[in-house]
């Protein structure tokens, strides 16, 4: 029971604190811009962390050896990423 207590006080203070910290319009443009800047750090991360399975079938970011031997007809790493991903859809 104490315990329980304890839980729903901490929630309380917590909530009062942030809606004391959220009243004034400058503390929330902070908070959203760090949110925002954040979001764009996670982004950015995962955009940095694919696959070679999935840079195959985009050869145009950041490999213009690839790219220019898709425009010259190549579609091997095309091919071989349709196909990868086509067996991901089938499994699950």
């Amino acid at each position: 029971m104490k315990k329980r207590w304890v839980v729903s006080t901490a929630a309380s203070a917590i909530s009062l604190g942030a809606s004391y910290f959220l009243r004034k319009k400058e503390n929330r443009s902070m908070l959203m811009d760090k949110l925002k800047q954040a979001k764009q750090t996670i982004m950015n991360e995962n955009s940095n962390n694919r696959s070679s399975i999935e840079k195959a079938g985009m050869p145009e970011l950041g490999q213009p050896e690839n790219a220019k031997m898709v425009s010259e007809g190549s579609q091997f790493g095309v091919q071989y990423y349709n196909e990868m991903k086509e067996n991901k859809k089938i499994r699950q």
